[in-house]
């Protein structure tokens, strides 16, 4: 059976998790970082820790203290339908980094195994922003 995790807990997950990346980062004004959940209300289930690595990614590569930097995560569940949009900056000393992109791998390997016909997700990269787009039905 598939492990499947109430959409509440996820979404509460993510914000201690943005809430706990806040807490860590220094008050700077280098650093911009802003989160919107929405959600409807409607009991949905959703894969486990799917959405995480997106998020993590952007903090991993979008934040710095050195430079301007912002992470924008938007996270919207109406109708059974999710949309994820996640916008972050990529700074400098990240642009070399080992292993870039693993963790977003891993997550594109589970969307198409759990929810096959029943995603899309895109990437778009610029010189400096990075963002993803995610859109799921539950």
């Amino acid at each position: 059976a598939l492990p499947i995790s109430d959409l509440q807990k996820e979404m509460a997950f993510i914000e201690k998790y943005v809430a706990l990346q806040r807490a860590r980062l220094p008050e700077h004004p280098n650093v911009s970082i802003e989160s919107h959940l929405f959600w409807d209300q409607e009991p949905a289930e959703i894969a486990p820790l799917l959405l995480i690595p997106f998020v993590e990614n952007a903090f991993q590569y979008g934040v710095s203290i050195d430079e301007p930097s912002f992470v924008k995560v938007d996270l919207r569940v109406e109708d059974r339908k999710l949309h994820l949009y996640i916008k972050n900056s990529i700074t400098t000393h990240h642009e070399e980094k080992k292993g870039a992109g693993t963790g977003l791998k891993n997550a594109e390997k589970r969307l198409a195994l759990l929810y096959p016909d029943r995603y899309s997700l895109r990437y778009d990269s610029q010189k400096d922003t990075f963002e993803v787009h995610l859109t799921l039905e539950l």
